[in-house]
């Protein structure tokens, strides 16, 4: 980008920043090419349940907006029935959007088929903060695709969205782009959002960046090499079980339900790996989501699980599942006899690698 384009571009977002806060009148102009059926549907920010999202008719390939709105904001458009959304900024009187859709039809035996519309949005006109955005998102794509490790394009990513954000510190497009960051460390992504102006912390966006670096905050917690959060649950007889007392074992910390359809499958194979490693260093605690206490205690006689059972009832709120931000079961963390975490999300082949083998040597390092 040329100096002369990015001083109209700096100077071009100084404006749209400082009308903020003002309801203005928008217009959107729209074209669409390929397969569609029905309307195309427009709301701002996420508030795609609210009864104000403006429907509008395409016809002849096109389709209008308008209303009045505090600018910028960040739009969003999908279509009949299921869609992708797109999402684009607004940030002047009228701006113009290209956009293109495939319907896919996906057949369903003995059901009716599901169809979805692919849509996309190909070029934005008129936005200042839609072109900075894009032009950063694009930046991260080639990133994305270029050789070299993780670690450092997420360093490459961090120092060039801090540096977007030092340009833009009370520009939407910051918080956004932050948010969207999910590759970042967490104290790099903590650096950032701290560097954004408080004028946005109640905006859509800041407390999405907000919630990903809560997010990254908890990754961290269960990387690698990172002491276990060690806690006190209880037990089928309402005993106290702390997990410390499992020192100089090899842990694996099981998280299950009993209305949960995959654990119950998964306990066959979680048996065979408890049987040829228990005399060997190797323990499970099973942690369950239920919150039906007696469920709990059927599934685990019904299963005959021989290993140590608690509850954390609260499912994905429950204390370990919070502190991990786990989403989902069954999932796993496996911990080393010092209590430090070797790895989560684990196969049973996996674990095998890690657990000492029967003659004493350790297992492949994973």
């Amino acid at each position: 980008m040329s100096t002369i384009k990015s001083m109209l571009l700096l100077g071009a977002l100084i404006l749209f920043q400082t009308l903020q806060g003002q309801d203005q009148p928008f217009e959107i102009q729209g074209s669409l090419s390929g397969a569609f059926h029905g309307k195309i549907y427009l709301f701002f920010d996420n508030h795609y349940r609210q009864k104000d999202s403006i429907g509008a008719a395409i016809i002849d390939g096109k389709f209008h907006f308008s209303g009045r709105v505090v600018l910028p904001v960040l739009c969003r458009i999908h279509m009949d029935q299921r869609s992708y959304i797109q999402d684009f900024y607004i940030d002047g009187k009228v701006t113009h959007i290209i956009c293109s859709n495939k319907v896919e039809i996906r057949e369903k035996e003995g059901a009716v088929p599901d169809t979805l519309n692919k849509l996309e949005i190909l070029t934005v006109d008129g936005s200042a903060t839609e072109s900075a955005k894009r032009g950063f998102e694009q930046w991260v794509a080639q990133l994305r695709q270029s050789g070299g490790g993780d670690e450092e394009k997420s360093r490459r990513h961090a120092d060039s969205l801090r540096a977007f954000v030092a340009q833009h510190p009370g520009n939407k497009a910051s918080a956004y782009l932050l948010g969207e960051a999910s590759d970042l460390r967490w104290g790099h992504a903590k650096t950032i959002l701290q560097m954004i102006d408080t004028s946005l912390s109640g905006t859509y966006e800041y407390k999405t960046a907000a919630k990903l670096i809560d997010h990254l905050y908890k990754e961290d917690r269960i990387a690698g090499g990172v002491p276990f959060h060690d806690l006190v649950l209880y037990d089928t007889s309402g005993r106290p079980v702390d997990s410390r007392q499992f020192r100089g074992n090899y842990v694996l910390v099981e998280f299950w339900a009993s209305w949960c359809g995959p654990c119950m499958e998964s306990i066959p194979s979680l048996r065979s790996l408890y049987e040829k490693n228990k005399g060997n260093h190797f323990v499970i605690l099973g942690v369950s989501w239920d919150y039906n206490k007696n469920n709990w205690k059927k599934a685990i006689i019904k299963t005959g699980m021989p290993w140590s059972q608690v509850i954390d009832h609260d499912e994905h709120n429950g204390r370990l599942a919070e502190y991990y931000a786990l989403d989902h079961i069954p999932t796993n963390i496996l911990l080393d006899p010092s209590g430090k975490i070797l790895g989560n999300e684990l196969s049973m082949e996996e674990i095998q690698k890690l657990l000492p083998r029967a003659d004493g040597n350790a297992g492949v390092s994973r």
